[in-house]
C-alpha cells in the first residue's frame, strides 16, 4: 500500500519519491524543536509582532539614512 502511495503521489508531483526519500513537514520540524502548544491565534500574534518590529527597525533605518541629506 506505501508503495503504490508513493508511485502515485510520484506521478502527481511529477517527482521520483521511493520508500528512501525524506519527506519532512512544518509539523515534523516543530515537532523537532518541541514546539507543539502554538495555536492558530498564537501563530497571528508572532506574525503581527514580527510585521510591526520589521517596519519599525526600517523606520529607523530610513529616519538614520535621512539625516544627512542637503535640503
Amino acid at each position: 500500500m506505501k508503495s503504490g502511495m508513493l508511485k502515485s503521489i510520484s506521478k502527481w508531483l511529477m517527482v521520483n519519491i521511493t520508500s528512501n526519500t525524506c519527506i519532512t513537514t512544518g509539523a515534523d520540524i516543530l515537532k523537532q524543536q518541541s514546539i507543539t502548544q502554538l495555536s492558530k491565534w498564537d501563530c497571528l500574534w508572532i506574525t503581527f509582532t514580527w510585521g510591526f518590529l520589521f517596519r519599525f527597525v526600517f523606520y529607523i533605518s530610513l529616519f538614520l539614512g535621512s539625516r544627512n541629506k542637503r535640503r
